[in-house]
This record gives C-alpha cells, sequence and structure tokens, in this order.
C-alpha cells in the first residue's frame, strides 16, 4: 500500500476513535472532517481496502468491541453502547457476521482476526482472478508458509459470504402519491406482492415492507441502509392511483455504492395489476442477474385472484389486519369477506380469513372461545388448501388449528415446516412459538433470530419472548425497548410487560399491563392475568384478588380470551397452589386457547413437580410424556 493511502488510513481510524461512542458519528461526518467529498473518499477507500466508507467505520467499531469483550469488564450490552451501536442486537448480528462468534464468544476468535488489519485490505476479486497456471505456487507458498493457508481460508469464506449477501434485496415501502392518503393499502400491497413474487425464488432473501420502521432512514444514505439490513440491493418505488390507472415507479438501487441500476415507470389500468406485479419482479431479478425458471414462473401467481376488485379489497383486509389491533381485524375481516363474495376461489382471501377468525378467540381473545374461533378457522383454511394445496400461509394457520385445537403436536410441526417454505412472516412467528411450547427454546430463539433476518423490525416479532427462555434477559429488554422505540402494538407491548413481570420489575409491569388497557379501551383477559400476578409478586395480594374476581365475571359471559387459565396465573403467583391446579383443570376441560403455553408460563414452574400438573401435561400431549 502506497504511503498516502497509509496515512489517509491512520487519519480514518483516529477520527472513528474520537467518536467511537457516537451512533451519530457516520460517513457524512467522517468526509467532512477529512475534507473531501463523500464520494470522493468512497472511491478512495475502496480502492485503498475493498471497503465501503460505512463498513469501515462498522469494522473499526467492531474490532474495538472485541478488544473490550476480551477484556472481560463490561457485558455485551455496554460494550455496544461504548462502541456507537445504539441496537445490541444489530452490534450482536454484525458481530458475529464479521468474526464468525457471537459476543458472547468473543474468547474464540482467533488472534489473527484482531491483528490483521481491517476485514476486506484485499479485494475479494483478487482469489478469484488467480491464474490456474500459479495454484502451484500458492500450494508451495502454503507449505513454506502455514499462515498463507489460514489466509486463503479467510478469504474464501469471505468470498462465499458476499456471494450469498449479493443474492438479496430489501423493498423498501412504496410511496403513496395518490391524492387521498387512504390510498397507502394500496402502495404498501403493491411493494408486498412484488416481494412475494420474488420469494419464489430460491435463496434469495427478500427483506420487505417492515423496513418502514427503520430508525432515522430518512436521514441515512441508500448504503447505509443496505448495510443495517444487510442486503446487497434495494428496491424502491411509488404507486399513483387516478380512477381506473395506476402509475407504479420503481428502481433497483446498488446497496454498496448507492448508485441506481434501474429504474422504469409502468402505466396501467386496474385490472393489469396482475400482470404488471409480475413484470416488474421479472425485471428485478433480470437486473439482480437472476434467471426465473419455468417452476419459479408458475409461483408467482400462487394464491392469487384474476378478480382486481376482489384483490384490492383482499389489500385492504390484509393491510388492517397487519396492524395487529382490534380493531384492525374486525375491518380486515369484513373486507376478506367481500373479497371472497367476488371471488370464491381466492385462495389468498381464505387463507387470511382463517388468520382473522383465530385472532378473535386468542390475545385479542373477547369475542370467540377456542373451539369456536378454531372451528370457524379450518373451514376456510380447508378451502384454501383444496383451491392451493401448497399455500404456505393456509399450511401455518392450519397448523396452529392442529395445535390448539388437536393438542397434536407432530402434525402441528409438520403443517409449521410447510407454512415458512415460502415468504411467510406469519408461519415463521408461529413455528417459534410451537418450538417454545415444545421446550426446544434454542431452536426457537434461532428460528425467531432468522425471522428477524428476513424481516428487520417484523411487527409480531418473537424475539423478545425467545431470548426470555433462553435466559438472555438483558438483551430482551434491550431489543424490547429499541423496539418499542419505533413502534407501540399490541404485541410488542405483551411481550415486554410478559418480561418484565418474569424478570421482577413488577411495578413497570404493572404500568405496561395498564398502558396495554388503554390501546383499545379493551381490559383483554391475558392481561389481567399477568398484572395480577404483578401485584402478587409485589405485595399487593387485594389488588391481585380484585383482578381475578373480575376474571371470574368474564368467564361467566364465555371463556374467551381464557379466564380461567390465567385466574391459575394469580393464584399460583399468590403460591396458592391447589387453587392454581383446580383453574388449570378447569382451563383444560374448557380447551381453552392457552393450554399449549402451559408449561412455558412461568408462574406455572413451581407447579411442574405436582403430580396433577404432570397429569395434566401428559393430557395434553406435550411432546416426551
Amino acid at each position: 500500500m502506497i504511503r498516502d493511502d497509509q496515512e489517509m488510513l491512520a487519519r480514518l481510524e483516529q477520527l472513528v476513535e474520537e467518536n467511537l461512542g457516537n451512533e451519530q458519528f457516520g460517513v457524512g461526518d467522517l468526509s467532512r472532517s477529512v475534507g473531501i467529498s463523500r464520494s470522493h473518499l468512497h472511491r478512495k477507500l475502496r480502492a485503498a481496502t475493498g471497503q465501503s466508507v460505512s463498513q469501515f467505520i462498522r469494522e473499526y467499531r467492531l474490532r474495538k468491541a472485541l478488544d473490550l469483550l476480551k477484556e472481560g469488564q463490561h457485558t455485551v450490552s455496554e460494550v455496544a453502547y461504548l462502541v456507537g451501536f445504539s441496537s445490541a442486537t444489530y452490534f450482536s448480528r454484525c458481530f458475529a457476521k464479521l468474526f464468525g462468534h457471537p459476543p458472547s464468544k468473543a474468547d474464540k476468535v482467533e488472534p489473527f482476526g484482531q491483528k490483521a488489519g481491517p476485514p476486506g485490505l484485499v479485494n475479494m476479486q483478487w482469489l478469484k482472478s488467480i491464474p490456474k497456471k500459479r495454484v502451484g505456487m500458492l500450494l508451495l507458498l502454503a507449505i513454506l508458509l502455514p499462515n498463507t493457508v489460514i489466509f486463503i481460508i479467510q478469504l474464501s469464506g469471505r468470498s462465499k459470504a458476499n456471494e450469498v449477501m449479493i443474492k438479496s434485496v430489501a423493498i423498501l415501502p412504496f410511496e403513496n402519491l395518490s391524492d387521498e392518503p387512504s390510498n397507502e393499502y394500496f402502495s404498501m400491497g403493491v411493494g408486498d406482492a412484488i416481494a412475494r413474487k420474488l420469494s419464489a425464488i430460491a435463496d434469495l432473501r427478500v427483506v420487505s415492507k417492515t423496513t418502514m420502521f427503520l430508525e432515522g432512514d430518512n436521514k441515512e444514505s441508500m448504503v447505509d441502509i443496505a448495510n443495517k439490513l444487510n442486503t446487497f440491493y434495494l428496491l424502491k418505488g411509488s404507486v399513483q392511483k387516478f380512477g381506473d390507472m395506476i402509475r407504479v415507479e420503481v428502481g433497483l438501487v446498488n446497496g454498496e455504492t448507492g448508485h441506481w441500476i434501474w429504474a422504469e415507470h409502468f402505466d396501467r389500468e386496474f385490472d393489469d395489476i396482475f400482470q404488471m406485479q409480475n413484470e416488474i419482479a421479472e425485471k428485478v431479478a433480470l437486473h439482480m442477474e437472476i434467471t426465473l425458471s419455468p417452476e419459479v414462473r408458475s409461483k408467482l401467481n400462487l394464491g392469487y385472484t384474476s378478480n382486481s376488485l376482489a384483490y384490492d379489497l383482499y389489500m385492504k383486509a390484509h393491510y388492517e389486519f397487519t396492524t395487529y389491533t382490534r380493531a384492525g381485524y374486525m375491518k380486515a375481516q369484513e373486507y376478506v369477506k367481500q373479497a371472497i363474495e367476488l371471488d370464491s376461489s381466492f385462495a389468498l382471501a381464505y387463507s387470511l380469513q382463517g388468520n382473522i377468525a383465530i385472532a378473535k378467540g386468542s390475545m385479542f381473545g373477547v369475542e370467540l372461545d377456542a373451539m369456536e374461533a378454531l372451528s370457524q378457522a379450518i373451514i376456510s383454511i380447508r378451502k384454501a388448501l383444496e383451491i392451493e394445496p401448497g399455500l404456505p400461509e393456509a399450511h401455518a394457520v392450519k397448523g396452529f388449528y392442529h395445535l390448539y385445537y388437536e393438542w397434536d403436536f407432530i402434525k402441528a410441526e409438520q403443517a409449521y415446516k410447510k407454512g415458512i417454505e415460502r415468504f411467510n412472516t406469519e408461519g415463521y412467528a408461529l413455528y417459534v412459538d410451537y418450538l417454545n411450547f415444545a421446550g426446544r427454546h434454542k431452536e426457537a430463539l434461532e428460528m425467531a433470530q432468522r425471522l428477524e433476518y428476513i424481516e428487520p423490525y417484523y411487527p409480531n416479532t418473537r424475539m423478545i419472548l425467545s431470548l426470555f427462555y433462553n435466559q438472555q434477559i438483558d438483551e430482551a429488554i434491550e431489543f424490547a425497548q429499541s423496539r418499542l422505540r419505533v413502534m407501540r402494538n399490541y404485541v410488542i407491548m405483551d411481550s415486554y410487560g410478559f418480561l418484565l413481570l418474569n424478570s421482577g420489575d413488577h411495578q413497570e409491569a404493572i404500568r405496561i399491563f395498564q398502558q396495554i388497557f388503554e390501546l383499545e379501551n379493551i381490559r383483554y383477559p391475558r392481561i389481567l392475568g399477568w398484572m395480577g400476578a404483578a401485584y402478587a409478586r409485589s405485595g399487593q395480594p387485594v389488588r391481585a384478588r380484585e383482578l381475578i374476581d373480575e376474571l371470574m365475571q368474564h368467564r361467566a359471559l364465555n371463556s374467551a380470551g381464557s379466564p380461567a387459565f390465567f385466574i391459575a396465573v394469580i393464584h399460583a403467583a399468590m403460591d396458592e397452589t391447589e387453587d392454581a391446579l383446580h383453574w388449570l383443570s378447569v382451563a383444560i376441560d374448557d380447551h381453552e386457547m392457552e393450554i399449549p403455553w402451559l408449561t412455558t408460563e412461568p408462574q406455572f414452574y413451581q407447579l411442574h413437580h405436582h403430580k396433577d400438573f404432570r397429569a395434566m401435561v401428559k393430557k395434553v400431549g406435550f411432546p416426551g410424556t
């Protein structure tokens, strides 16, 4: 490396070091500090090291983090903040990608990982460009210089990782340019459809709409966003709907350089929306240098309808359902019903209808008891699978039916595996729950991490509970708090309250539970039970008994929301074993929706040794009983 490059790198490292704990210090700050433009700095650094500027900053921070972790004086979360990461989860993912081990295993990172200088000093393409006639020379060097073997293996591994990363695209939220703000559902639906179609391509990682929740994404460059999402390509677009016409403008960006690869606009009549979405998906694949096989092309329209009005209603239904609010799924129910009336062969609509029925009997459960909700759901799911036997969305809900209605763990897992064969975030979330129920917590965490990798900022995340069950409490709290900074919905607050309750912060748990009640002015049985447990654990038995009385009144009306199960939760928290076991027996007789949580509800841990509890576990049919 020439001297000027050495001096430049030394200066850049000095500047990053001086701003190590400042998470806001980025590419623009660094380029201004050295007095050259972002693009010029990017070119110089790429030529010298093979890295982008943001990659250089990130990897310098990570090498400093490795030093701190090996000293053993700080937790992973503390180190993340010390080196300028606002999210311990994102830090851990970046650390593992660079060093091959998670931060908790920093001691296993080989010394050359820190001494060899900034990763990427040698361009990856160098290894591919070696003439075959020089292979013998390299073998001789490997014999004379054993470290050369390490070096070549390291480069080979990175080259493979780089190749995998190239097969990835993040679909940023399509902007609604219509005069009506209410058309937001449509712009989101178009982006979702393109993402779903691209997911039919094997080994292509597709990150979809939840990137709308990226913190500060409106301030970050395309390169920064691509690095944050760990994708090689970004797809940006806008949608304008006027009368029976739609215009979609879409473009593909190289995430390493920020340069546009391709951009085009499509003007179509609304009836041609399906063909237009297929055309866009095919052109995106073409410009990513991916050839669509006949098999993939045959899957582009899996589950869709040819009726444009039915499809419009479905997009509205899906948009409302994924707000994860009771008001949202009630609107979704009406929209999807109208879509099916227009097209009785619309498989995706039937699948969504089944999912909505389940929601009415599960976490929002104040409408239907479990058996009624599941009986409604399976009618829609069977119809969906009759039309499209391979529809992943329908298989995921069928797995839910097998587990919660039949208590058949074997059939449930078989269905869940089919439910994640393609891009289907709900399928992953349900499978994570199953793995936790089965006591396979390590697998559950790996699946939850995979879900976060596929869909960053997924609103229905399973990371919080999975981290808890793997006893990674600090990481779970950090993840929950970082997620609540960008979105506040029932699911995340529910999981965060559960985490606080079972990690000993009872007063804060009560505060969060109260906020959940205020979200939609509904007192959910699930939250009443956990709030009662928090009161009991914090020495407020009178308040806990008041909530038992409220759950008893709810149960007098119906068993929606699993009131008996949560009466048992409060009794167990008050160390009233016999009452807890009695109400659990009632919950099982009523076939309440929460029963698969029996062995993983922390308030019941103290009951696990009791013969009556073990008999209940066996009756439900948990694996290993």
